[in-house]
């Protein structure tokens, strides 16, 4: 429990850049917790480095490949250039997603902006060594 509490809770206390993806029709997962996380990481004053993107698509974790990429592409570009700029524009994004080929695109591109419910619990923990 230590461990999780030290290296997974997600107090929203973040040291580098912060880049979450998320299916809006996610049913394992529910897109709550990014709203949750997001105020978490505005509370501790940290919400500069977290970017979060979303795809219209259902089910847990089915972005394509060019989205994953796109995706890391995006993380790379605010690592090398300390700035996030346009890049988690979702018609940006997805412009570079279909650029990658039909290869890479076993679905059309989806980002989308998108604002998930409110959290409804708790969502931060204590943490045990304060």
């Amino acid at each position: 429990m230590l461990y999780l509490n030290r290296y997974i809770t997600f107090d929203g206390d973040l040291d580098i850049p912060v880049l979450t993806m998320h299916t809006t029709g996610d049913g394992l997962v529910v897109n709550t917790d990014e709203q949750s996380y997001a105020q978490v990481t505005r509370e501790a004053g940290d919400s500069s480095l977290l970017r979060q993107v979303f795809v219209h698509r259902a089910g847990h974790c089915t972005m394509t490949p060019a989205e994953r990429l796109t995706a890391l592409s995006t993380l790379v570009h605010r690592l090398n250039t300390g700035r996030w700029d346009d890049s988690t524009d979702p018609t940006l994004m997805n412009q570079e997603a279909a650029a990658l080929g039909p290869a890479l695109n076993i679905a059309s591109p989806a980002f989308i902006n998108f604002k998930p419910a409110p959290f409804l619990r708790p969502f931060a923990f204590p943490d045990p060594f304060n």
